[in-house]
């Protein structure tokens, strides 16, 4: 977390300068917490859209009669 923190708050040009051990693995935590956030929002996204698929489908039935 803290080094996902690192990679948050520091430009490119200041993780440029980083030996490369120290870079790679702030630049790898970085990107996995990005993928674990972009995976988290799809999901929620997805759940929302079926709920409102589902809702709506529901619905049909009552309105035509």
């Amino acid at each position: 977390m803290q080094l996902t923190r690192l990679g948050q708050k520091r430009t490119l040009a200041h993780i440029a300068r980083l030996d490369d051990l120290r870079r790679y693995t702030i630049i790898i935590a970085f990107l996995l917490e990005t993928a674990s956030l972009l995976i988290d929002t799809a999901i929620t996204m997805h759940d929302k859209m079926m709920g409102k698929l589902f809702r709506r489908s529901e619905n049909q039935p009552n309105q035509k009669f």
